[in-house]
């Protein structure tokens, strides 16, 4: 057995890859940046992707359940995985709509020290409304769970703007909790490199999103990271 000892993984929003006056599925720039990622994850089809075909990746497709009166799908989120790495993925069962987690097995392909877990999420704005269910609270109980066992990565779309706003809790280090009583078990944010933004705006769901980055220990990548210091706009 091969092992793979690294794993290029995309997403993007599309906004309807197949309509009427145009098909990204045949569009040779998106075929190019889609063959660089061994795992891909589609938002917003906006239309059934279950049967499509791709030589080299197996689609699986998501959608909301539709109205029996209404034509057109809404929302929906692929995910493209190729069949080179297909073994080592595991699909987990979701009790949300709105988001789905995979586990990449460190025993087949990807050379790791624990597992992954790997979440593709597209959270509509009507969805962060409803007073039913907390998407965000829900998805942070997971994250925690799956943190106890190995490492999480989520990458989505939240319809949120956060601005430069913290994902973490400032000045929380060693030093500064000589100072500060704290439970022996807690863990310091080691947060080496701000974030950066060029959006200028915040939303009220950008805070919740980021409320939830804090409560469940996760960091925005966008504006911290190689290849993306500045920040720019995802769209």
């Amino acid at each position: 057995m091969v092992v793979k000892n690294t794993i290029n993984i995309g997403y993007w929003n599309v906004n309807k890859p197949i309509s009427k006056q145009c098909n990204k599925l045949n569009n040779n720039l998106f075929l190019k940046s889609i063959g660089k990622c061994d795992i891909s994850g589609l938002s917003e089809t906006k239309c059934d992707l279950s049967g499509i075909e791709l030589d080299t990746y197996i689609v699986s497709h998501f959608t909301k359940e539709q109205h029996p009166k209404q034509k057109q799908v809404y929302d929906g989120l692929a995910i493209l995985i190729n069949k080179n790495v297909r073994k080592g993925v595991k699909f987990l069962e979701n009790i949300c709509s709105e988001y789905q987690w995979l586990i990449l097995d460190k025993t087949f392909f990807f050379g790791f020290e624990d597992n992954m877990f790997l979440c593709f999420a597209y959270i509509n704005s009507s969805f962060l409304k409803d007073k039913d269910f907390d998407i965000l609270a829900n998805l942070s109980d997971e994250i925690s769970t799956y943190q106890d066992k190995s490492q999480v990565m989520i990458k989505g779309d939240f319809n949120a703007r956060t601005f430069n706003l913290e994902d973490c809790i400032s000045n929380n280090d060693d030093d500064y909790n000589d100072y500060v009583p704290v439970p022996e078990e807690y863990e310091s944010d080691k947060i080496k490199q701000s974030r950066v933004s060029n959006d200028n705006k915040s939303c009220s769901r950008g805070k919740e999103l980021l409320d939830m980055c804090i409560s469940s220990r996760s960091r925005i990548l966008d504006g911290r990271t190689f290849g993306d210091y500045q920040g720019t706009f995802t769209s």
